[in-house]
């Protein structure tokens, strides 16, 4: 599994590994275990970050994606880091590896791309590496990084970070949330009322629903008779596409809870179409983990809808956020 994300937090003016190492959770989203990270840097600046599952990725798989993300984000240098349990000498050459598979295939292109740092991050300890000497340096205490200046200031913003993976993908669970009576009786209703709705009336509907939610602050939990009204309008292709047309950077953070909700009262190709709109949101925030999360989900309810072939054209391209202003239409006649 790979999670690609691209940046939107504040700026920071960081001096060294340790510092850039504190960021690293907020970077893909929770804090990671058994992971390779790379971090892009173009203009002095994280471009994108990278996260690979470290027992599913081959080196020639790193290379590719690390390739083709250095090439979306225009970084010309990286940082890779490596989370695992224990510092192994095998754990060293998988990071010194790509580190020098990176540079050598890049030596020769029009921006070659330099290897700025090497860490690895276990249990005991963390160190820096150099990708030419073969010997893992005594590890220096995780204290450092934990109480790392750059750590008080990211906490002091309150930066929002998920305690692992598995929260997030517990947030995009189908139908993980129980079924209340209000619920069924707005889903049912609105079912009935569906399978006589012409396109446009559908479109009103869910548009008038979508203009309440805007109205909210940010974060207002739905109460069950809206999630089960928004859940059978999915079910609507001309509601779904007013749902999916309205999402874009600005209002994104708005709607990756609200639709995150609906997923988990909902099922079936419902359930599908609302992962999918989770995921766009998520993508639009930058959020790779999110995107992914939903992506697993959507794939092990209907490998063949498209939602499942989008998410996975944009995590496999890496494609920007900013593109999907591009895909809507093309996406609408695709859905149709």
């Amino acid at each position: 599994m790979t999670d690609i994300k691209p940046q939107g937090i504040n700026s920071y003016r960081i001096t060294d590994m340790g510092g850039l190492l504190t960021f690293v959770p907020a970077l893909v989203g929770f804090p990671p275990e058994r992971s390779i990270v790379v971090m892009f840097l173009a203009g002095n600046r994280v471009a994108l970050t990278m996260r690979a599952d470290y027992a599913e990725a081959n080196l020639h798989q790193l290379l590719v994606m690390a390739l083709r993300a250095a090439d979306q984000s225009s970084a010309d240098e990286l940082v890779i880091a490596v989370y695992m349990p224990e510092i192994t000498q095998q754990v060293r050459s998988r990071a010194c590896d790509l580190a020098v598979g990176l540079e050598t295939q890049t030596m020769d292109a029009d921006r070659p791309l330099r290897v700025l740092g090497l860490a690895a991050v276990g249990d005991d300890g963390w160190c820096e590496l150099d990708a030419w000497d073969p010997q893992i340096p005594t590890l220096r205490p995780l204290a450092e990084l934990e109480d790392h200046v750059m750590r008080v200031q990211h906490i002091y913003d309150g930066k929002a970070v998920a305690s692992s993976r598995e929260e997030i993908a517990a947030r995009v669970k189908p139908s993980s949330d129980p079924h209340s009576h209000e619920l069924v009786v707005a889903a049912d209703a609105m079912i009935h009322r569906v399978r006589d709705m012409s396109a446009a009336e559908a479109e009103q509907v869910m548009a008038e629903h979508l203009d309440d939610i805007e109205k909210q602050p940010m974060g207002h939990p739905l109460d069950d008779r809206t999630k089960g009204q928004l859940m059978a309008l999915l079910a609507h292709p001309a509601a779904r596409d007013v749902a999916m047309l309205r999402l874009d950077r600005e209002n994104a953070r708005t709607y990756v809870p609200v639709w995150s909700q609906v997923v988990r009262v909902a099922g079936g190709r419902v359930a599908c179409a609302a992962l999918f709109l989770v995921g766009v949101a998520g993508w639009q925030l930058g959020d790779g983990a999110l995107m992914n999360c939903c992506l697993d989900e959507a794939r092990a309810i209907d490998p063949q809808h498209v939602g499942v072939a989008v998410m996975g054209m944009v995590t496999t391209a890496c494609l920007p956020p900013d593109l999907f202003d591009e895909l809507k239409h093309d996406l609408r006649e695709a859905t149709a």
